[in-house]
């Protein structure tokens, strides 16, 4: 095979999010088309950053509540990257059968 054959590409699908009114519309939406691994790739840097301010915030308050957040988020990001991960390596997979 050469590099020009077509390979199967993960692409994200149109999803809306974040109800803002009584009505409960979404605010905001993830664009139809997008490279499931840039998607996921910008999704495990935004769990990192709020992974970090969440347990900032629960070490200056008292309670358990803002260390479960941040455990919570640790878990998603967990398998966010996990999945990530599987992509890369079926990606680079599939490109060393191309060559």
């Amino acid at each position: 095979m050469n590099n020009s054959t077509t390979t199967h590409q993960s692409l994200t699908c149109e999803s809306s999010f974040f109800p803002c009114n009584p009505q409960r519309e979404d605010l905001f939406q993830v664009r139809d088309g997008v490279p499931a691994i840039d998607a996921l790739q910008m999704a495990s840097s935004m769990l990192e950053a709020s992974i970090a301010g969440v347990f900032s915030m629960a070490e200056e308050a008292e309670g358990c509540e803002g260390y479960a957040s941040a455990y919570s988020l640790q878990f998603v990001k967990g398998l966010v990257d996990s999945v990530l991960g599987g992509l890369c390596k079926d990606r680079f997979a599939k490109m060393g059968r191309m060559n």
